[in-house]
């Protein structure tokens, strides 16, 4: 997994280079909230540092180009943000811990292309169930590495607990898809892929606030997010997965918006209940678009997510342990049912 996601990084770093140097004058529409003189001013040390620090701002907290909708900035004191990444850290281990037990008894991670094309077509709600267990497993490592990242820049005071807000939004906002990507899912890509959408739009004519413009820079940063996942998917021989998913995203976000407009004017108004149905529909097209057009379904059918399941574990024992205590085998008994099903 570790070479997929170094071949993602190395398309959001073509990306990123083509926004900084080719689709906005950094230096100019970029400004930090600890800035006190241009870069133009600055010592040759100094504006390093600058341009490292906003080539580091994948969402451009604390700069001029933050994104909207980040999620709240951090006010507690530095020893208080310590205290909580250590427990969510904690927290988001033990939840991959339990996702990793369930894949260690499951053979869909761990069996051949063959083995997960038969499971998919005989017990597809099984497929979908494992590939939601993999996009758990992507939330909860990518939150560890996230929490780990800012627990030691603060830790160290390399930064203030401010320039760390959580990576991911509330969950209670994903009630559609648009606001599932724009802010419930990580927005690492954001300033990235909205800035050269923007620039798209701009060179297109498309009028700043427009429907056109809106929907150019919808479909250009999933086609671009598509294009830097790709290189992972190169990585992994699983040709064309990520393009798929990301373009089907676009689209049916599109379907969606004309679906919410056309609710508002016939005057269904923004109720619980209405909210509840959006929850339903989000998480069944995420969960179907995940396991039948990637990301997950087509890494599961290749074998890699079995590759990650980790040796250390606290969950695994304490179940053998209540086993041997008890002749209660919980893994076991989801094995026999995933063999049974």
């Amino acid at each position: 997994m570790s070479a997929y996601l170094s071949g993602i990084e190395t398309g959001n770093a073509c990306l990123r280079a083509a926004l900084l140097l080719l689709a906005t004058d950094p230096v100019r529409a970029c400004r930090h909230e600890a800035q006190t003189e241009e870069p133009a001013r600055m010592s040759c040390a100094r504006r390093l540092a600058w341009t490292l620090r906003l080539t580091c701002a994948y969402r451009g907290v604390g700069w001029s180009c933050q994104i909207a909708h980040l999620p709240p900035r951090p006010t507690s004191t530095r020893s208080g943000f310590v205290a909580s990444r250590l427990f969510r850290i904690a927290l988001h281990a033990l939840c991959l811990d339990v996702v990793h037990s369930y894949m260690s008894v499951d053979p869909l991670f761990s069996g051949t292309r063959a083995a997960a094309d038969a499971q998919r077509q005989r017990r597809p709600a099984l497929f979908v169930f494992a590939s939601a267990l993999a996009l758990a497993h992507f939330y909860a490592t990518f939150n560890i590495a996230y929490d780990a990242t800012a627990l030691a820049a603060v830790a160290t005071r390399c930064s203030a607990p401010a320039a760390w807000p959580a990576a991911f939004g509330r969950w209670a906002d994903a009630y559609t898809v648009r606001r599932f990507w724009g802010r419930t899912w990580h927005q690492q890509l954001r300033w990235l892929l909205g800035g050269l959408g923007a620039a798209l739009a701009r060179a297109l004519g498309c009028a700043r606030g427009s429907w056109a413009s809106a929907h150019v820079q919808l479909g250009a940063a999933f086609a671009l997010s598509g294009a830097a996942h790709a290189c992972g998917d190169a990585v992994l021989a699983l040709p064309g997965a990520s393009a798929r998913f990301f373009l089907a995203q676009a689209a049916v976000i599109t379907l969606e918006d004309a679906l919410v407009a056309g609710g508002a004017r016939l005057g269904v108004p923004d109720a619980p209940a209405v909210r509840v149905c959006g929850f339903v529909w989000t998480a069944a097209w995420m969960l179907w678009s995940n396991a039948w057009l990637g990301l997950a379904g087509p890494q599961l059918r290749a074998g890699y997510l079995g590759e990650q399941v980790a040796t250390v574990s606290v969950v695994r024992p304490v179940l053998r342990y209540v086993a041997a205590a008890t002749g209660m085998d919980v893994l076991k008994s989801i094995e026999t049912l995933i063999q049974g099903a």
